[in-house]
């Protein structure tokens, strides 16, 4: 049997290992970016609450999906203005599509 021995390789064929952390990545000493405060079960409720009011619902989605005051928030307020103006182009849609049944129905009786 061969010896396995590794003490009697060549200078120019043994390698050091890297400093930890260093194959090949940048290190940085940034701090990790601070979290957004969560929002609480409170928050909700109030917009909620604030969204339940029809004119002041819609004002308040615009300010909060404008605003950069909460991220949580602005996302939700963005989403929700989008459901909003789907659920509108849809009900004009079906609105004209139910009316223009009716009013072609009703055409040969006038």
């Amino acid at each position: 049997m061969e010896n396995n021995n590794f003490d009697n390789i060549p200078e120019k064929f043994q390698e050091t290992p890297p400093a930890f952390g260093t194959h090949g990545q940048a290190t940085y000493n940034n701090q990790p970016p601070e979290r957004e405060p969560e929002m609480s079960v409170g928050d909700w409720i109030i917009t909620i609450l604030l969204m339940i009011i029809p004119c002041v619902g819609l004002i308040m989605l615009i300010v909060w999906a404008a605003s950069n005051e909460n991220k949580t928030r602005r996302n939700f307020a963005r989403a929700y203005l989008i459901f909003i103006a789907a659920a509108f182009v849809l009900s004009i849609l079906f609105g004209a599509a139910v009316f223009g049944a009716l009013f072609s129905a009703l055409a040969p009786l006038m």
